[in-house]
């Protein structure tokens, strides 16, 4: 993740907006790293340093809430921990850019639906579609008979013109006659499985894990080599308890994370 310094303020500044704000309790069972990462923390989520915004430095720290310097380094590790600051070598720490949630993995609306309604612009580029013989692991997750054809969807999603997620979807042939005719460029396959079949996934049942790429995966994420992607194993029913829809991504999640939800209404995914 890159930093660079808001312009908006200086060290000076964001020193005299944590100056002012609540000091630490010695009288408190926290320990004092605790709370000095909390009172940075509380400052970062209120948006009263915002991304980019510049740390003061780690001798200021010390001053300003009369703490050694090891206090406060467990406190900025910590919040560099979680993602909340960027250290820079010989340019200190800087307010990270917040990653954005991504519910699509507990949405009943896809990946192309969650980005567009959040005011993203989404296309993708098809890689694959075909209907073929399926997989053993198809076979068994979709409960296709001997002889059973699935058309397979593979395409790669770019989100305001970043990739970000490669996924293959394979569906049963006799439930989606003549999908593999559609023209999937920028179209969601949740749109057309509703408008033009009368199917909707009700439920999905779903496996997470970090992984490393492959180097072909890696070149159509632009990705460098050594970083991880989360990848994502589901299965989609219809009301009726058919499998429709089994499929495998991978997410870049360096400035995006998955929300998922727990509890109440079944969802369903795709792609």
């Amino acid at each position: 993740m890159n930093a660079t310094p808001d312009a908006r303020l200086t060290r000076t500044q964001t020193a005299s907006l944590l100056q002012s704000g609540r000091k630490l309790d010695r009288a408190s069972p926290v320990p004092l790293w605790r709370q000095l990462r909390d009172r940075l923390a509380a400052s970062i989520h209120s948006a009263e340093l915002p991304p980019n915004a510049p740390l003061p430095s780690e001798i200021d720290l010390c001053a300003l809430f009369a703490v050694s310097r090891p206090v406060v380094r467990a406190a900025l590790d910590a919040l560099a921990a979680d993602a909340m600051v960027v250290k820079a070598t010989r340019r200190g720490a800087f307010v990270a850019h917040r990653k954005e949630e991504l519910d699509f993995a507990a949405s009943n609306i896809g990946l192309f639906g969650e980005m567009i309604a959040k005011g993203h612009r989404v296309t993708t580029r098809l890689l694959r579609l075909a209907r073929r013989g399926p997989t053993e692991r198809e076979m068994m997750m979709l409960r296709l008979p001997p002889g059973a054809d699935v058309v397979h969807l593979e395409r790669l999603y770019l989100v305001d013109g970043q990739p970000i997620s490669v996924g293959a979807i394979a569906m049963p042939a006799g439930k989606v006659p003549g999908l593999e005719e559609t023209d999937f460029v920028d179209r969601s396959l949740y749109a057309t499985l509703r408008d033009r079949y009368g199917l909707a996934v009700v439920k999905s049942e779903r496996w997470l894990e970090a992984v490393m790429p492959s180097a072909q995966q890696r070149g159509l994420l632009q990705l460098g080599e050594h970083k991880p992607v989360i990848a994502i194993e589901s299965l989609g029913w219809l009301a009726d308890g058919t499998p429709i829809e089994y499929y495998n991504a991978l997410y870049c999640t360096h400035d995006r994370r998955l929300h998922l939800m727990v509890g109440g209404t079944p969802t369903g995914g795709g792609l």
